[in-house]
């Protein structure tokens, strides 16, 4: 068995996160539109979000990072 590495785990993780993105219903749920919060806002993470928002309908209902760029940089990008 191999050992795992962070890389090797991330990688993992970044796999299993886009399949269940491509099974997300483009409609929205019966209570309503898809709120969703953005923890971290590089560009991974704001890519993702557009996304949901473009293609789902989801609202960006919250940001949050440690540098203030590249906070003020989602802003403008949602």
């Amino acid at each position: 068995m191999r050992p795992s590495t962070r890389r090797s785990f991330l990688g993992s993780a970044a796999g299993l996160a886009a399949a269940s993105l491509s099974r997300v219903s483009a409609t929205p749920p019966p209570g309503g539109q898809v709120r969703i919060a953005l923890i971290g806002c590089g560009g991974r993470g704001r890519f993702v979000t557009r996304m949901m928002v473009d293609e789902c309908g989801a609202r960006c209902a919250a940001l949050c990072d440690l540098h203030d760029g590249r906070l003020a940089e989602a802003r403008r990008f949602m």
